[in-house]
């Protein structure tokens, strides 16, 4: 699955419009610390601690690696910018890998 695709999936289950089954694989950090912290500030999600390679190349781990490493200020837009926003980003990562 491209990475546009992983990260609009992403931001569904961060704005709880995907599917519950969907949305209880993932937990935001500020479910898992009752206290402040950066990843509670930057609306990140919580990583469990992965021990087999497997899990590391999983939807899961992928998708919230990807979506935590997203400033906020991407985080917070509505639907069809974060989408604009996104593949603008993509395209320039592209233009700058070459």
């Amino acid at each position: 699955m491209p990475h546009a695709h992983v990260i609009i999936l992403i931001d569904f289950v961060f704005n709880n419009r995907a599917p519950k089954k969907l949305n209880s694989l993932f937990k935001k950090s500020n479910n898992v610390h009752r206290y402040g912290t950066r990843s509670i500030s930057n609306q990140c999600f919580y990583i469990d601690s992965i021990r087999t390679e497997s899990s590391r190349r999983s939807f899961i781990f992928t998708g919230t690696k990807i979506w935590n490493c997203l400033p906020v200020s991407l985080k917070t837009l509505n639907k069809s910018k974060f989408k604009r926003n996104i593949r603008t980003l993509l395209l320039q990562a592209l233009e700058n890998a070459n």
